[in-house]
């Protein structure tokens, strides 16, 4: 399947990812049984340092590259219909905090849920999972630094809180390495009354 955002050579060395069971084992090696609150795991591409997709994420995530979010969002949505017969409510960008939106003017996450909402034909919901803090970037930590970064920095917005009272949400963001990122917004989220959280990202790292 050939893409115009990424050239023939690139698209044709992209390795797809493992299933949502298989992800899910590698990021179940980070947490004990009671701390990983994530059903789910979903990836389009799996990733090593020295793949062009990685130029693909950082142009989307620096550069303003929303396009490539948004078709990349439809593709790994096909790959969740592939994967899972459940019925989302809602699906939920991993949030920004507002100072480093102001920073680069938007949210890639939210291109890509734009993509993945036009498939599953469900709404995008930006107003409920809020940052509250702002953080250092995750790419360089450890995995326990990545969860004490991580940790207690999302909140729900209580105007919106009974919205996702029993409600089935997908989570969304670019690139999916220790979990602890995503796991951190699903604790909340079920804190909160979801009744289960799944997780998507286009890079499995």
């Amino acid at each position: 399947m050939k893409n115009k955002f990424v050239c023939l050579n690139c698209w044709n060395s992209l390795k797809v990812a493992p299933n949502s069971d298989e992800i899910k084992n590698l990021i179940v090696q980070n947490y004990s049984a009671d701390n990983l609150n994530i059903y789910q795991c979903f990836a389009l591409f799996t990733s090593d340092k020295d793949s062009c997709f990685i130029n693909a994420i950082h142009s989307l995530k620096y550069q303003g590259f929303y396009s490539l979010g948004y078709e990349f969002g439809k593709y790994l949505a096909k790959k969740i219909i592939n994967e899972t017969d459940a019925n989302y409510d809602f699906v939920f960008p991993v949030p920004i905090h507002h100072a480093r939106r102001r920073e680069r003017s938007y949210n890639q996450s939210e291109y890509i849920a734009n993509g993945i909402c036009e498939i599953l034909k469900i709404d995008q919901e930006n107003n409920i999972l809020k940052r509250k803090n702002y953080t250092l970037t995750q790419t360089k930590l450890s995995a326990l630094e990545r969860k004490n970064n991580v940790e207690k920095v999302f909140y729900i917005n209580p105007k919106k809180s009974d919205l996702i009272k029993n409600r089935i949400i997908l989570l969304v963001d670019d690139v999916l390495t220790t979990g602890a990122t995503m796991n951190s917004c699903a604790t909340i989220l079920l804190e909160n009354g979801a009744k289960r959280v799944d997780i998507a990202a286009l890079m499995k790292a």
